[in-house]
């Protein structure tokens, strides 16, 4: 009887173990990483074909190294520029909209 409360939380501990067999955090980028490089390999793209950058991680002080085709990085590139013009023109269209009261 007195083992039945150490049993009880053993088996409540053990329980949430199932979240360990999903990858998450920077275990679910190197998996990403290593399908990425997979899907890579099959499709017929080597080394010399990717383009590797060092990208800074909000919230980390570890960079992370991102490998693309030279394609990929330039269609990231004008989604990026696109994005920029259109906050930059909201910004300009939404100026003269603010309330003098704050909210």
């Amino acid at each position: 009887m007195r083992y039945l409360p150490l049993a009880m939380g053993s088996l409540v501990l053990l329980g949430g173990c199932s979240n360990f067999m999903t990858p998450g955090g920077a275990a679910a980028a190197r998996w990403a990483a290593l399908e990425q490089s997979r899907a890579a390999k099959v499709a017929g793209l080597t080394d010399a074909d990717r383009i590797c950058k060092v990208m800074p991680v909000t919230g980390s002080n570890m960079p992370k190294k991102v490998c693309s085709t030279q394609a990929e990085w330039e269609t990231v590139e004008k989604q990026q520029r696109e994005a920029a013009e259109q906050f930059n023109a909201d910004l300009r269209n939404n100026a003269g909209n603010i309330s003098p009261g704050g909210s």
